[in-house]
């Protein structure tokens, strides 16, 4: 049975009434359905009134006005009561958003992709409180279009990021080029990913000689990016550069490993295509072996449909069973 992580047993964010016209996982109907801040009441308008109610109870003072002063003292507590009631609930909704979207990157870490779909899609159905939470939240939109190969609309998310995440610090300002540049080469904009390639190669250029000026004029060769790595190795799988690719992957797989963790499957699946067409048979199935042993053939193929023909020639590895199964 799989496990189900405890934030998600009760989603923590009530299913809304999705807006006419806004379909399952719409880029840009999310993305305008989730923007503006919702409204937060400010202390001063409670302030403003204490005063006013004050002001009242002054001039209400003497003979007589005993009645009219407990009016004012009642109409003064009820004012906090009620603030305090609507900000102790607001502070709730916002700890109900922030519990929601770490759920979705949960669930996406999971793999959980219709259970994550249906939260981000109820998560960005209407405004948030937090553009920073709405932000990550996004970002998870990005990344489950693109699952689904749906990579316009991922672009669309990812180009709203860049234009509007001022915030977002350089790595991940980083990643999300890397993952756009990764859509135009699975739609085949070859033109418009190497443009993009180019662009992250001057950036993490720019990044190594930052580094260098720190370092004294030391060298900085250690300031590597393996999303470029593996961005410009699927380009040469995907062109039929085989050579070129099988090069690149040698100089790049320890920035691969480092950074991309298990995702270096990815790396190992490319490199067995490229080592496929160049006929070497026995150099592919090791490589294939090796991706398989980090990631579900499965997924591999889905993520890269053009090498899908290498399960029907090659074996891959077969998982280990889980403790007590068989």
């Amino acid at each position: 049975m799989t496990s189900t992580p405890s934030n998600v047993l009760s989603p923590p964010i009530p299913a809304p009434a999705i807006a006419a016209g806004l379909g399952f996982l719409d880029a840009r109907g999310l993305i305008d359905a989730s923007e503006g801040q919702r409204f937060l009441p400010p202390a001063w308008p409670v302030l403003f009134i204490v005063i006013a109610l004050v002001v009242a109870s002054a001039s209400l003072s003497g003979p007589g006005a005993g009645g009219a002063q407990a009016a004012v003292v009642v109409a003064l507590v009820a004012a906090w009561f009620g603030h305090f009631l609507i900000r102790r609930s607001i502070g709730r909704s916002i700890a109900a958003e922030v519990q929601a979207v770490s759920a979705i990157e949960e669930l996406v870490q999971l793999r959980r992709w219709m259970e994550a779909a249906d939260l981000v899609q109820r998560v960005l159905s209407r405004p948030m409180y937090l553009r920073e939470r709405r932000l990550t939240a996004l970002v998870c939109l990005a990344t489950l279009l693109t699952r689904y190969h749906r990579f316009t609309d991922a672009r669309v998310v990812h180009e709203y990021l860049l234009e509007n995440g001022a915030e977002m610090d350089a790595s991940a300002s980083h990643a999300i080029r890397v993952a756009r540049a990764m859509g135009m080469l699975r739609e085949d904009h070859l033109v418009d990913a190497d443009k993009a390639m180019t662009d992250l190669r001057r950036e993490v250029n720019r990044a190594r000689d930052e580094v260098r000026r720190q370092r004294g004029g030391e060298a900085a060769d250690d300031v590597q990016s393996a999303g470029l790595a593996l961005l410009e190795l699927y380009r040469d799988v995907k062109t039929r550069h085989y050579e070129e690719a099988i090069q690149g992957f040698a100089r790049s797989l320890p920035i691969l490993r480092e950074q991309l963790g298990m995702r270096v499957a990815d790396a190992w699946l490319l490199v067995a295509t490229a080592r496929h067409g160049l006929g070497e048979t026995d150099s592919a199935r090791s490589a294939y072996a090796n991706a398989t042993a980090l990631a579900p053939s499965v997924e591999l193929h889905r993520r890269y449909p053009e090498t899908s023909a290498l399960a029907e020639l090659y074996s891959g590895t077969t998982a280990p069973a889980k403790a007590g199964r068989p």
